[in-house]
């Protein structure tokens, strides 16, 4: 995925936008927090944080209509599949809405790398991995 990928475009405005503090962010992307992350259990503001992140960057995952859109997310045919029934869960509050795309990118991602789980992953990754997973996707 390539937008998982790429740069932190108005990463620092969305901060201030999502009334995240410095520390708040940086306790947010801490390891200890990315079974949080993984399990959608964090506050809403850091959901909206990832929502705003997402919509200034140049690949849209979000149509017009703040629906996911699989074409510009240039997924495979497996993911796609994937992240649609991963989607079918999706709460309709826009920000929970992206943060959980982000979170079926992942986790396909994962599917798509064989591990067994995320657990599984997220013992391999480090802080800094886990830093850019998380503010560049959930």
């Amino acid at each position: 995925f390539e937008f998982l990928d790429g740069s932190l475009e108005g990463e620092e405005e969305c901060r201030q936008k999502s009334n995240i503090s410095p520390e708040e962010y940086q306790n947010f992307f801490e390891f200890d927090n990315v079974e949080n992350v993984l399990n959608e259990t964090v506050e809403l503001k850091y959901k909206c944080h990832v929502k705003c992140v997402m919509e200034k960057q140049p690949e849209k995952w979000l149509n017009d209509q703040g629906q996911m859109d699989l074409k510009q997310m240039s997924v495979s045919s497996e993911a796609e599949e994937d992240i649609t029934k991963c989607m079918d869960q999706a709460d309709e509050e826009p920000c929970s809405y992206a943060f959980k795309l982000v979170i079926c990118a992942l986790k396909s991602d994962i599917q798509a790398l064989d591990y067994d789980s995320s657990e599984e992953y997220v013992e391999t990754l480090e802080e800094e991995d886990l830093f850019e997973l998380t503010t560049q996707s959930g």
